[in-house]
């Protein structure tokens, strides 16, 4: 009930879209973290991040081209399909090191919406 009520004071039942669907909220995302000098790149095909305190290493490919990335500190998102991706299955994302037990758990409870 809370709920509902709060999505009436905020107009919940409308629905929002951007003209030129999320490239729009990307670019706002761009203009937005560029001007803290990070950099954002999509479209990679990322197959291993290698990991430690302050240190990271992505290798990928982006365009077709083998790319590696480096860096203090990372955000990778990856669809839920790919973290389920097991070794050898196409899509896999090799973690150096492994990340813990239980949060491949709890992602492999997951799934997705409709």
């Amino acid at each position: 009930m809370k709920g509902m009520k709060a999505e009436e004071r905020i107009e919940g039942d409308r629905v929002f879209r951007f003209r030129n669907g999320y490239e729009d909220l990307l670019n706002f995302f761009r203009e937005q973290i560029g001007a803290c000098g990070i950099d954002l790149h999509t479209a990679c095909v990322v197959k291993r991040v290698k990991w430690k305190s302050g240190q990271v290493e992505v290798s990928a490919r982006e365009r077709g081209c083998p790319r590696a990335f480096h860096a203090d500190r990372a955000v990778i998102t990856l669809p839920l399909s790919l973290m389920k991706a097991r070794p050898g299955q196409t899509g896999f994302v090799k973690f150096d090191p492994a990340l813990p037990p239980e949060k491949i758990e709890h992602w492999m409870g997951l799934r997705r919406e409709r």
